[in-house]
C-alpha cells in the first residue's frame, strides 16, 4: 500500500509469462522499495501471498531502504522471504500477519480487529 492507504501502481498487474505472479519482479520490487522509502508511509501491507517474493530480493536496494525510517511490514505465506531479508538486511521486526487483499481477511471482522490490535495496541494482542 502507498501513502494514505493507496495501493502501489503494480498491485493488480499480472506477470506476462507467469500469471500467478502480480506483475514483473522488477515492478513489484520497485513498488515495495518506494513504499518502504516513502516518509508518508507508516506500514506496508502485502496484498496477497504466494510464490514470487524471493524473486524480488536481489532487486531491492537495501542501502536505500536502511536510510528510510523503519515501518511495519505485514504479510505471510511466501512473504516469509521478505520477513527474513528485512530482519537480516534492515534489522527490523516484521509482522507475520494476514495478507489484506484476500477474501479471508476482507470478509473476516475478527482478523481485521486482531491485526488492528497487533499494530496499535500490541500489549493487548493475543499471543
Amino acid at each position: 500500500m502507498g501513502a494514505g492507504g493507496r495501493a502501489r501502481p503494480h498491485v493488480r498487474d499480472r506477470h506476462p509469462v507467469l500469471p500467478y505472479l502480480a506483475g514483473t519482479d522488477r515492478d513489484r520490487a520497485r513498488d515495495l522499495q518506494e513504499a518502504w522509502c516513502d516518509p508518508d508511509v507508516r506500514a506496508v501491507f502485502c496484498a496477497r501471498g504466494g510464490d514470487g517474493a524471493h524473486r524480488m530480493l536481489d532487486l531491492l536496494d537495501f542501502d536505500a531502504m536502511r536510510r528510510a525510517a523503519p515501518k511495519a511490514l505485514i504479510g505471510f505465506s511466501d512473504i516469509t522471504a521478505l520477513h527474513e531479508a528485512f530482519a537480516v538486511e534492515l534489522g527490523v521486526v516484521t509482522v507475520h500477519g494476514p495478507v489484506v487483499g484476500t477474501r479471508y481477511f476482507v470478509g473476516d471482522a475478527v482478523a481485521q480487529r486482531e491485526l488492528h490490535t497487533t499494530l496499535f495496541s500490541p500489549s493487548c494482542a493475543r499471543s
